[in-house]
């Protein structure tokens, strides 16, 4: 027969083990997904703008409008800035390269004047 010493320590023991599973569990289960931040301003340029996600859009900034959105940050993600403007009578439509988001707050800038050959926009990445 156990004394009651070591029926205590095993009691004890018990405890101390279930507080630890409790904990890890809800240490795991309580942990919000990770996010960044994105800003996007079309500051510097003459024409209207918007980022292209591929499956969604933002919202379109006009000269000296911004942007911004939290976004899930688990994965590198591809955005193009996309500019319009009246152009000769009609609209205009030209993207920019495809800039990488890296899931680290991130902020995009429009930048420049409409391209009047090629149709590049001109942005910068921070």
């Amino acid at each position: 027969m156990r004394s009651v010493r070591q029926k205590l320590a095993s009691v004890a023991l018990a405890v101390v083990a279930v507080g630890v599973v409790s904990a890890s569990t809800t240490g795991t289960a309580g942990a919000a997904a990770r996010t960044y931040e994105l800003e996007f301003c079309n500051y510097g340029s003459d024409y209207s703008a918007y980022l292209d996600f591929g499956d969604f859009t933002s919202t379109i900034q006009e000269p000296g409008g911004c942007w911004s959105a939290t976004r899930p940050g688990s994965a590198k993600q591809t955005v193009r800035v996309v500019g319009s403007k009246f152009v000769a009578g009609s609209w205009k439509t030209c993207r920019s390269k495809a800039l990488t988001l890296d899931g680290w707050d991130t902020y995009i800038e429009a930048k420049g004047k409409f391209p009047t050959s090629g149709c590049t926009i001109p942005v910068t990445i921070d």
